[in-house]
């Protein structure tokens, strides 16, 4: 599975699944390796606050290539 399709789906799912939403501000380090995104836990924040599923849903063509480029941390800065 290519990077883009991880994304996709990754944001997908945060789009879809609030109770994954909920996992992934607690842990985003851990929820982005499920998908193969491997970010450095000591430069990651702690917890994030992502953007609404409607925003996510909106966008996430966007959204998909910016994550897949910048290893996911892109889509949880405000």
């Amino acid at each position: 599975m290519t990077t883009q399709e991880n994304a996709r789906k990754f944001l997908q799912r945060l789009a879809d699944d609030d109770a994954y939403r909920a996992q992934v501000e607690k842990d985003p380090v851990g929820c982005l390796a499920e998908y193969g995104f491997k970010l450095d836990k000591a430069k990651a924040p702690a917890r994030v606050k992502l953007p609404s599923s409607e925003e996510i849903k909106a966008n996430i063509d966007q959204l998909s290539e910016r994550i897949s480029s910048t290893s996911g941390i892109y889509v949880f800065m405000v």
